[in-house]
């Protein structure tokens, strides 16, 4: 998916949690979201935030792949649980909500994501790929 398209996901999944949480949403808290929905494709080194941290984002690509480390569930349990306990609970929830509408949004590409890293399995959405963008 394009950048637009995780900014507009992102902000889509962080005031549906925020409704779910009954939890007020506040500006800055929507600022990380957006943060959220870009931070997977650190990956990436022709993406926005993998042109930010150019060394990094060559060692990921290099060494894990496109759409594997940080699109997995497992990557996404940890920081989380993380985020929540050192954040307020707005600032985690928006980074968080971002972060996984990033990867879901991912999923319903025709190459998928490695939704179970460190397996190289690809995960997909909807299964029928004539369905997927």
């Amino acid at each position: 998916m394009i950048l637009p398209t995780h900014l507009v996901a992102s902000q889509v999944f962080y005031y549906s949690a925020c409704i779910i949480f009954s939890h007020a949403p506040t500006i800055p808290e929507t600022a990380i979201a957006a943060i959220g929905g870009m931070f997977p494709d650190i990956e990436n080194r022709q993406s926005l935030v993998g042109r930010l941290v150019p060394t990094l984002s060559d060692y990921l690509e290099h060494e894990v792949g496109h759409r594997t480390i940080t699109h997995a569930a497992l990557a996404q349990i940890l920081i989380g649980l993380l985020l929540f306990y050192t954040l307020p609970f707005g600032y985690a929830l928006g980074f968080m909500a971002g972060w996984i509408s990033h990867s879901t949004i991912d999923m319903m590409t025709l190459s998928g994501i490695c939704y179970w890293y460190p397996s190289r399995v690809r995960c997909v959405m909807p299964a029928y790929a004539k369905y997927r963008f």
